[in-house]
């Protein structure tokens, strides 16, 4: 007679410890978003990875879970899939800043009518730049969540308020360039307008995702507005 192989009790106390200690880590993240988006990676706790290989191993070699066992294992799994929507988002905010001056530049040449002077040329490109941050910025700041909404308030602001619409993009490009001389047969207006709500309306999507954990939902946009767009501590 065939007895099925069961769990180690070591293997099953190692994942209950590697549960506690991801959730108790995820909380205190969630708790301080301005401390928490300075570090370079949201990781799941090794000890609960490592535990989790084990019991991969275990099942391969013919052990067979309880019912219990596999919940135990399925909420494992989803902490280590939340760490990684984290650190998604992390990396997101991050190669966001990273490429944002590159898109201002892009877009400011491509707006040009005819040549620009060096000095109104890098103005557009100053205000591009942040007219894209601006709009991103906003779109993370509607999407937070209600403890990240919490923490905003007594947050500083890094960005420049837009809107919402392209009537009012083309405001603010309109007030940027009212006192340079000649500059509406220098830059099209309604182009650069248009150009840079398509280039953020690219990439928004991600801002809104949710990112779920076996015992509470975040806003991917906590991690991304207190990443880039206020004074961190």
């Amino acid at each position: 007679m065939n007895i099925p192989k069961t769990l180690p009790k070591a293997a099953r106390a190692a994942v209950e410890s590697g549960v506690d200690t991801a959730s108790v880590q995820f909380g205190a993240y969630a708790d301080d978003w301005s401390s928490a988006v300075q570090r370079p990676r949201f990781s799941p706790p090794s000890a609960l990875k490592e535990a989790l290989r084990d019991v991969d191993d275990a099942v391969e070699d013919g052990v067979t879970l309880t019912e219990e066992e596999q919940r135990l294992i399925d909420s494992a799994k989803k902490w280590v899939d939340a760490y990684q929507l984290m650190d998604r988002s992390l990396k997101l905010a991050a190669g966001w800043n990273l490429s944002i001056r590159g898109d201002a530049l892009e877009l400011a040449a491509a707006s040009f009518i005819r040549e620009p002077t060096p000095a109104f040329r890098k103005h557009i490109e100053e205000k591009t730049e942040a007219l894209l941050k601006g709009m991103m910025c906003k779109a993370a700041r509607d999407a937070l969540d209600e403890l990240g909404q919490a923490q905003a308030e007594d947050a500083i602001e890094t960005y420049e308020y837009i809107g919402e619409y392209q009537s009012d993009v083309e405001d603010y490009i309109d007030r940027a360039i009212e006192n340079w001389r000649g500059a509406q047969d220098v830059i099209n207006v309604v182009g650069l307008a248009s150009a840079s709500v398509r280039t953020h309306n690219a990439r928004v999507d991600a801002i809104v995702d949710v990112i779920e954990s076996p015992t509470d939902t975040i806003a991917a946009a906590n991690v991304i507005y207190f990443r880039s767009c206020v004074l961190r501590k």
